[in-house]
């Protein structure tokens, strides 16, 4: 007769333990939710209410009739912000022959809210699965041309409980860096969420699929501006430096002289008899002495520039003498300065900020830059101004309308008085 001894013993045991488990459960149904997730936000189509969608799968044995449920059932709980939660059992579609269940509570605007979804049959409940927290709310989704989230200076985070961001299926609280969207940085829209989620009391879910490098100020309600915005200044670096580009080219007539080149031509004096000019004799105006415009001063100084600005109000005069920089009117700055540099964003006082008038005022053969926003421009006013040579050239990062087609500066213009490089930046001059 053979005896069990020791760690084999056990191991029997065990293993025959395991088996009268998994016969004695083989029948027991399963709830597999696919949705709602964790954190999920549905979004409302009232002010008042929306609709949860309850999908998923059931795991059933076909050998066991004992715990076959006859009904679906889903409840939740929670306290909404409109009307009230009964908390009480509503029925969702069941066909054991598929499977796979589909329905819809409607549900009062607010969250969050625990989600309860059961299986039931003479028995009692034989399965059940639960999401914690689901809400109604709002949904945005932000979009945009330019750099990605997640490239400001500083991380954010949601100050309430209410926001939340969407990636790879996931929902998670919106933290910085955002998912779905470019670098490691910090976002406006923690801060953004905050708002909304104050302003509607309702879950707020933040969808990012690309987001415009725009200022946080912009993005915000009126009136509520906030500290240390976190995107704005994250590119300041490369814009200053292509906006000290952009002079070299006009100064130096680059463009012109690089078409001439390639056409095997060598115009050495007819580049002199138009004029070539240095950034060290320049005298440079800054409008705008925000993040970018303060690094474009930085990088001017070791030229030897002589630098004006203006800004909605004058720093300080150890700030002036740290980036060696004089307060000027926007008059003063246009007649004063060789070369007239926009840094501001786009908003109803700066839209149009430089017209006829404006280009009026700029001396004859200066040049303009414009690394901000098209709409500051009057571009039709502007192409006039090259045409007659009362400006010496402009560089354009920017275009009121950027979509594919015709430049509205340059359209017509002879090839050798305009240049439009590969990218997203022209160059013209007389």
């Amino acid at each position: 007769m053979m005896t069990l001894r020791g760690t084999t013993a056990f191991t029997v045991l065990t293993a025959f333990a395991a088996h009268l488990v998994r016969a004695e459960t083989a029948g027991e149904p399963k709830i597999n939710l696919s949705s709602p997730v964790e954190f999920q936000v549905f979004q409302r189509q009232t002010k008042t209410a929306g609709k949860v969608v309850i999908e998923g799968m059931i795991e059933i044995s076909d050998k066991s009739d004992s715990v076959r449920p006859d009904r679906l059932e889903a409840r939740l709980i929670g306290k909404p912000v409109f009307e009230e939660l009964t908390g009480s059992w509503q029925p969702l579609p069941l066909d054991l022959r598929v499977r796979h269940f589909r329905g819809q509570l409607s549900t009062p605007a607010g969250g969050w809210y625990r989600l309860e979804v059961r299986l039931a049959g003479k028995q009692g409940t034989s399965a059940q699965q639960n999401v914690e927290q689901v809400g109604v709310g709002e949904i945005f989704i932000v979009a945009g041309q330019s750099n990605s989230a997640n490239h400001g200076q500083r991380r954010q985070h949601p100050k309430g409980p209410l926001v939340v961001a969407f990636s790879n299926g996931r929902w998670q609280p919106a933290d910085d860096p955002q998912p779905g969207a470019s670098g490691s940085g910090g976002s406006f829209l923690p801060a953004f969420g905050d708002k909304m989620a104050e302003r509607f009391k309702v879950p707020i879910g933040l969808v990012s699929v690309g987001v415009g490098a725009t200022s946080v100020r912009e993005w915000l309600p009126k009136g509520d501006p906030i500290a240390a915005p976190p995107t704005t200044g994250a590119n300041a670096v490369a814009v200053a430096e292509h906006t000290i580009l952009l002079m070299l080219a006009l100064l130096k007539r680059f463009v012109a002289a690089e078409s001439a080149a390639r056409q095997g031509g060598w115009p050495t004096m007819e580049l002199f008899q138009a004029g070539l000019g240095d950034l060290a004799n320049a005298t440079v105006g800054l409008v705008g002495f925000g993040n970018i415009g303060r690094v474009v001063a930085q990088r001017l100084a070791p030229f030897g520039s002589r630098l004006l600005y203006i800004a909605r109000h004058a720093v300080d005069a150890a700030t002036e003498q740290q980036f060696g920089v004089h307060y000027a009117s926007l008059d003063e700055l246009l007649a004063s300065s060789t070369i007239v540099s926009l840094h501001l964003p786009l908003n109803e006082a700066t839209e149009g900020l430089i017209g006829e008038a404006e280009l009026a005022k700029m001396t004859v053969g200066a040049f303009l830059v414009n690394t901000s926003r098209g709409e500051l421009l009057d571009e039709a006013t502007l192409r006039r101004a090259l045409v007659s040579g009362k400006l010496g050239g402009a560089a354009l990062d920017v275009l009121r309308n950027e979509r594919p087609g015709g430049n509205p500066v340059t359209d017509g213009l002879a090839p050798g008085d305009c240049h439009s490089a590969p990218g997203r930046w022209q160059s013209c001059w007389r």
